[in-house]
């Protein structure tokens, strides 16, 4: 991203209003990977990035407004994730946090999961699988080094709708952390945080591509 470019100038500015600190991370990654995550930046729109930017800081507020103890509730958000929209994400954990039972609503593992959260399990010994764990260390470390890869994160670095599902990335062996790392690497080079970018790359995607499915 070229520092002549008074776009991408505009949008970084931008990014460093909501206190996106940056993450040092060097480690060699495929330039196509990175070229496409940045492309995507470069395309943001200002309401992508003031959303993105405060994805997770919005996600850790609610956590926290939800239970004393941040960690159970940032665990049942995480948990209740795949396959539901953010918005019915967040109605349910809502539901479950001031009942302190869920009944339905999502997939019944996910339920299952929240319950024994909310019956007093430490939300670490329940939460599972890479891309929810990494939710939830998002939730609550919004600017740390965990980034949630989802099939619409997987399609962004790789340029195309679709691609997460041909070869099974995700399900390949070392296909999560490749993709992890591009965005580690994309955001250390334009000084924010890899889920900072991760994010605000998620919302531009989808945006420029009519998408409205769960990641």
């Amino acid at each position: 991203m070229s520092g002549d470019n008074p776009n991408v100038n505009r949008k970084l500015l931008l990014i460093s209003l909501v206190l996106s600190p940056a993450m040092h991370y060097t480690r060699d990654m495929p330039t196509d990977l990175v070229n496409n995550i940045l492309a995507v930046l470069d395309r943001a729109t200002p309401d992508d990035i003031v959303a993105g930017a405060s994805w997770y800081t919005d996600a850790n507020a609610l956590a926290g407004s939800l239970d004393s103890d941040i960690t159970k509730a940032a665990g049942v958000i995480a948990v209740l994730s795949p396959q539901l929209s953010w918005t019915l994400n967040q109605k349910l954990a809502i539901q479950a946090c001031r009942l302190g039972v869920l009944s339905g609503g999502c997939l019944g593992r996910s339920v299952a999961k929240a319950n024994a959260i909310l019956s007093g399990t430490p939300a670490a010994n329940v939460v599972s699988g890479k891309k929810v764990t990494s939710f939830y260390d998002n939730i609550l470390h919004p600017h740390g080094d965990s980034v949630t890869i989802d099939r619409h994160a997987v399609d962004a670095a790789y340029g195309y709708v679709g691609y997460a599902a041909s070869p099974n990335v995700l399900s390949r062996k070392g296909g999560y952390e490749m993709v992890a790392d591009a965005y580690r690497t994309a955001a250390a080079s334009v000084g924010i945080s890899a889920p900072t970018l991760q994010a605000i790359v998620w919302v531009a995607w989808r945006r420029e591509k009519g998408l409205t499915w769960a990641g």
